[in-house]
């Protein structure tokens, strides 16, 4: 299964690879859009929206989860490449955002917060 799981928590990253060791765990918006870049079908991909141990961040921010959604909706990123996308952020009212304009535009998308069944939805998938 190809995970691709966005956060800036070490201890959820850790997590993750507990449960998927082949995921890719990465923590910048970055490192995100160049693995997006290169073109790889993924089962999974899973965004947090606060990065960098902020919280409650203003969706605008060009390093926050919301500027993936911008990236994949702007660059038209192929919605074939993507089976399912998880937004897995605590901050309800940006993952709620997310989740409405990656499914707006046609991704199968959902938010599962990382504490309340988490691994049970991924592996429901």
């Amino acid at each position: 299964m190809n995970i691709l799981f966005l956060d800036d928590s070490s201890a959820r990253r850790k997590a993750v690879l507990s449960i998927f060791p082949s995921a890719y765990c990465v923590e910048t918006v970055q490192e995100t859009i160049d693995l997006l870049s290169q073109e790889k079908e993924w089962d999974i991909i899973s965004l947090d929206h606060d990065l960098g141990g902020r919280v409650f961040d203003d969706s605008f921010r060009p390093d926050c989860g919301m500027a993936v959604v911008f990236w994949m909706i702007e660059k038209g990123y192929p919605r074939v490449a993507v089976r399912r996308i998880i937004l897995h952020s605590f901050n309800s009212t940006a993952a709620f955002d997310m989740e409405y304009l990656l499914r707006f535009c046609g991704y199968e998308a959902r938010r599962i917060p990382f504490d309340i069944g988490f691994y049970e939805g991924i592996a429901n998938l």
